[in-house]
């Protein structure tokens, strides 16, 4: 069976320390995550984009474009009311598996929102090669 593989803007957000959160109010931080999902959910859809996998505090999104990618980081940021978050962004190849994204492009994405300290975005060299063209975001 030949796989379908296709070039995409992968996001990958979490909440900046969740477990402890959690540990404090597990009712507020799940109510934190619901919030979070659904800005996710308007913010990707907004920018042509969509979530295609989550776990846990985790949200992984796909978008058409690097533009879109990082505007939609953009607009994430400067929500206030959703908890901090660390989010990480690459452009590149990844294996499409029904609804799901699979593959180094979404692998780097995950690395480098793990990476990305609270409140900040981390991006891959490809999404700075493209960030070049788009200086405002």
């Amino acid at each position: 069976m030949t796989q379908v593989r296709k070039l995409a803007t992968i996001m990958a957000v979490d909440i900046a320390g969740y477990s402890r959160s959690a540990e404090r109010d597990e009712g507020a931080a799940a109510e934190g995550i619901g919030r979070l999902k659904l800005a996710l959910s308007e913010i990707g859809a907004s920018r042509g984009g969509r979530i295609f996998n989550t776990a846990g505090d985790g949200v992984m999104l796909e978008f058409p474009t690097a533009s879109a990618g990082l505007a939609a980081a953009a607009d994430l940021m400067q929500r206030t009311d959703l908890p901090r978050v660390r989010i990480g962004l690459n452009l590149g190849e990844v294996i499409v598996d029904g609804d799901d994204l699979l593959g180094h492009g979404v692998n780097v994405a995950a690395r480098l929102q793990a990476l990305a300290d609270p409140g900040a975005t981390m991006i891959s060299h490809n999404m700075s090669a493209q960030a070049r063209e788009h200086a405002d975001l």
